[in-house]
Formats: C-alpha cells, sequence, structure tokens
C-alpha cells in the first residue's frame, strides 16, 4: 500500500508522535510505502528521517489559514497525484482541516481517514464547526479508545458505522529483564532516603490537563500518613513553575522531585513501585501501557479510555478525577500492601501482551487499511 500520514507536529517523542512513529516503522517492516507529512519540523523527526521505505517531508506551515497554508495544500494535491497514493490518515487538528480539502481539489480516488487521539479538549468551536463541514470527504474515522470514538460522534455527529477503534500498541519486548538495583539505589541515594522508601512515578507532560496539582495535594495528605516515599515527576511543561511553586508552599520538596525530561523512561518505570497518572482528560494513554508492561502497580483517575485499560482492582486501581483525597487513599493503601501491588503488577503485564501488542494494533490497522482501499 502507498500511504500519507500527515501530522501538526514532530517535536515531542512521546503520546501521539510515539503511537505514529511505531505505526509507521512496522508498516515499513511489512513492506508498504509509507510517506510521513510533518506541518512542522521537530527534533523527533530525526527518527523517521533513517527508517527504512519511509519517506519525510517537513512543510514548514505554522499556521493553515494563511499563503503558506494554501502552499502546502498546492503542494500535498500535486504530490498525491504523482506519488499515487492510496489512502491519507491525518493526525491533528490542522492536518484533519487540510487532507479533505486536497481529496477535494486533488479529484483522485484517495480514502481519507481521521485519526483522534483525545477527547477534542483543546478544540475550539470554530475548529469543531469545520470538521463538521470537511467530513464529508472523510471516508473513515479511527479512535484509539471506545471513548474517543463517541466523543467523536457526539461532537461532530459522524457516523458511528465508519468510526472504529483501534487501541494503542507497544512493543513487548521494549523491557529487558535486567538486574535494576544499581539504578534504584542511586536515586535513592540522591534523594537521601533509606533503602526501603518506595519510589511513586509519574510520566506525563506538565500541563493542567494531566492533573499534577491534584497530585501534589493528594501527597500532602500521604506525608502526614507519615508514609516512606518520593514522587517522581518526570516530564517538562508550562504548569512546572506553579507546581513547583505548590511544592514549596506545602513544604514538599523532600518528598516531590521534578525529573524534567527523562530519556530512559523504561528503565525509570522498572525500579518505580507504583505508578500514578491523575489525569484530567485522557484519550489513550502510552504511558500506561508502558507503566504495565514494567510491571508496575497503577492508580490513575476513571477519564477517557483509562477503564478501557485497568480493570479496578484487578490490573490497576480507578479513582475519580480532582479528587484528590481518593488519589491518597488509593496511593496510601498500595504502599502498605505489598502483596497487592504484586498481584497488581502481574496481572498488568498479563494485560499488555494479550490486548495492548504493537503486533495486535498493526494487524487492525493492515485489516482496516485494505478493506477501505478494497472498496475502490
Amino acid at each position: 500500500m502507498r500511504i500519507l500520514f500527515i501530522i501538526d507536529e514532530l517535536s515531542v517523542r512521546g503520546g501521539t508522535e510515539l503511537f505514529l512513529f511505531r505505526l509507521a516503522k512496522g508498516l515499513c517492516e511489512r513492506g508498504h510505502n509509507i510517506v510521513i507529512v510533518s506541518l512542522q519540523d521537530g527534533d523527533f523527526a530525526e527518527e523517521f528521517k533513517i527508517l527504512h521505505n519511509l519517506t519525510y517531508i517537513c512543510l514548514h506551515v505554522k499556521r493553515i489559514y494563511n499563503y503558506q497554508g494554501i502552499q502546502a495544500i498546492r503542494y500535498l494535491v500535486q504530490f498525491v497525484k504523482h506519488n499515487k497514493i492510496q489512502l491519507i490518515q491525518s493526525i491533528h487538528t490542522g492536518s484533519d482541516l487540510i487532507v479533505p480539502i486536497v481529496k477535494f481539489l486533488s479529484k483522485c480516488d484517495i480514502k481519507i481517514i481521521s485519526n483522534r487521539r483525545d477527547l477534542g479538549f483543546t478544540k475550539k468551536k470554530h475548529h469543531v464547526f469545520l470538521q463538521k463541514i470537511l467530513n464529508r470527504y472523510v471516508d473513515h474515522m479511527i479512535g484509539n479508545s471506545l471513548a474517543v470514538c463517541k466523543s467523536i460522534h457526539q461532537k461532530e455527529s459522524y457516523p458511528l458505522d465508519l468510526i472504529e477503534v483501534i487501541y494503542n500498541g507497544i512493543p513487548v519486548d521494549t523491557i529487558i529483564e535486567t538486574d535494576h538495583s544499581i539504578y534504584r539505589k542511586s536515586l535513592i541515594s540522591k534523594y537521601q532516603r533509606s533503602s526501603d522508601t518506595l519510589l511513586i512515578t509519574c510520566v506525563a507532560n506538565l500541563n493542567v490537563v494531566k492533573g499534577h496539582s491534584y497530585l501534589i495535594h493528594a501527597i500532602k495528605q500521604l506525608v502526614e500518613l507519615k508514609t516512606d516515599f518520593i514522587l517522581l515527576l518526570a516530564g517538562d511543561g508550562p504548569e512546572k513553575k506553579s507546581l513547583q511553586e505548590m511544592v514549596l508552599h506545602h513544604g514538599l520538596t523532600d518528598s516531590v522531585r521534578f525529573l524534567g525530561n527523562v530519556k530512559d523512561v523504561i528503565s525509570l518505570l522498572q525500579v518505580t513501585d507504583i505508578y500514578v497518572q491523575p489525569s484530567l482528560s485522557e484519550g489513550f494513554s502510552n504511558s500506561l501501557l508502558e507503566a504495565m508492561l514494567a510491571g508496575c502497580p497503577i492508580v490513575t483517575t476513571r477519564v477517557g479510555g483509562n477503564p478501557e485499560i485497568i480493570e479496578d482492582g484487578i490490573n490497576g486501581i480507578l479513582v475519580e478525577p480532582k479528587d484528590a483525597g481518593s488519589l491518597s487513599l488509593a496511593l496510601g493503601s498500595l504502599c502498605k500492601d505489598k502483596p497487592l501491588r504484586l498481584q497488581l503488577s502481574d496481572n498488568a503485564r498479563k494485560k499488555i501482551i494479550e490486548t495492548f501488542n504493537i503486533e495486535i494494533m498493526l494487524k487492525n490497522y493492515e485489516k482496516l487499511f485494505y478493506s477501505i482501499i478494497e472498496v475502490q
């Protein structure tokens, strides 16, 4: 198949960008001709450029509502004609708005898929209005969770029978069964804590929707229970300064540590005793999947696709969003109950291998792509 993916940017190696990299890499390895077009360049783009059987193009478009956007559309119309592209998949709002116009102007029988990765919490009213109009040229939509699929139908009135859920998958061979005790000891000693100290980790961009402020309030309550732990916050973002001020205000500087962007997230997860994700909104979280594969017992919020990953009390614990008290109680219960942590850990890893394996994801995408292209 000759497939073109269009995404707004490739600046961060995580979330949607990492999903696209894994999907593109897997499809290339299966012999498909893949083109990645990014409206804006970024550091992560370098990894796409070296993939075999993949063409990477950056259009250097900051805004789609000006001359740059018109030029990008003209370029793409000629590109899909010349290269006989069979299918285009858009990712992110800017790309979602450009691709249907490209299909209309090219007058080619190209199949269009819009791939939705979240509940649309960043979209403005005019984005939704424009998408409702342009969706008539979209042949199919993919949501990465049932919650996302329902959101598309409700907000944009797109037919449910043309929306398919395909869950994210992650490579199960990313976990290396080695002794990480030295790395753990280095973390413990760095913060001058005892060997019995529990490591609670959260990996997420520091923005409002990830709910870090509620987590810090929960940690304040946990500290009052004299629990021996350190909360490690991996990630960066616009809320970093305000969160650091909150930690200082509550006297939690010994209990909460900001790690910034961590290159080797997998090693961090493998020495983690409890993984926590207090998101206020979530499409389908790669971070949760990676933490589960690493064998972390999970505490997360009952939002978006999280309940489709976590079975409460079976492979993790679900709490309501914006509820610091429940979050603190869940973390406290896991801190005190090692057998429960081990049970949740085992079940979490089994769930990933059986349900959220990248091979399953790739097969589902291939199956859908073939079925759509054969309609031509």
